[in-house]
């Protein structure tokens, strides 16, 4: 079995204060157990992944439309959400933001060749930023709480129909004409990221996912 799928060593001739980098693709907790790391080091990259896998077509697209049209990340830039798109990618953070949340569809499981992957990634650029999830040796990666970063991450928003409809403009109706609203502006929206990019103001109409609601809207 391989421990790890791609594992590098580059020399650093110009660099004051580090002689080599080394970079290593899926690490297991055996790799990051074997290798050895002598004087200083800093560990100044780490790429967090999260897939879902399936061999059943329906089933993936219904993930892959359920992940698009719920998932949010409100902290992507100065407080307004970002949202980029390019094919079946969707970039939740600006590109020269060293967090930055990704999700696409377009690629198979990298572990699981025969399997469409709905891959989403988290990846954090510069020590200082990597020490602040306590990380700062291979021993404190393998120990990390990956659970609780997706927890936190995984940011999933439902739409209340009466908020959504007075957001869209319809604040002098009924209650029950701004629900028809919001339930038709909802039946539009395709990626709840993009919506929240355009409209930044409306996302007081949108609350967290219930564990009820996810579990019955993934049963249908």
């Amino acid at each position: 079995m391989t421990i790890w799928q791609k594992i590098n060593y580059c020399l650093l001739p110009q660099n004051e204060f580090y002689n080599q980098k080394i970079e290593m693709f899926q690490p297991s907790d055996d790799c990051l157990k074997t290798v050895q790391l002598k004087g200083d080091s800093a560990i100044i990259y780490i790429e967090f992944a999260l897939d879902f896998s399936t061999r059943n077509n329906k089933l993936f697209r219904i993930l892959v439309k359920f992940m698009e049209k719920h998932l949010v990340h409100l902290g992507g830039g100065h407080g307004v959400p970002h949202c980029k798109q390019i094919g079946d990618t969707v970039y939740y953070t600006l590109p020269k933001k060293k967090k930055r949340l990704v999700l696409y569809s377009d690629k198979l499981s990298r572990k699981h060749k025969a399997l469409k992957c709905l891959h989403i990634e988290f990846r954090i650029e510069g020590w200082q930023l990597v020490k602040l999830y306590n990380i700062f040796t291979f021993d404190d990666l393998i120990a990390f709480d990956h659970l609780q970063l997706w927890e936190n991450l995984l940011d999933l928003r439902v739409p209340i129909f009466q908020l959504l409809g007075e957001a869209v403009g319809r604040s002098d109706i009924s209650r029950q004409m701004q629900h028809r609203y919001g339930k038709k502006t909802w039946s539009e929206i395709k990626v709840l990221q993009a919506y929240l990019a355009t409209n930044p103001n409306h996302a007081k109409a949108f609350k967290s996912m219930s564990a009820k609601y996810l579990i019955k809207e993934l049963s249908k």
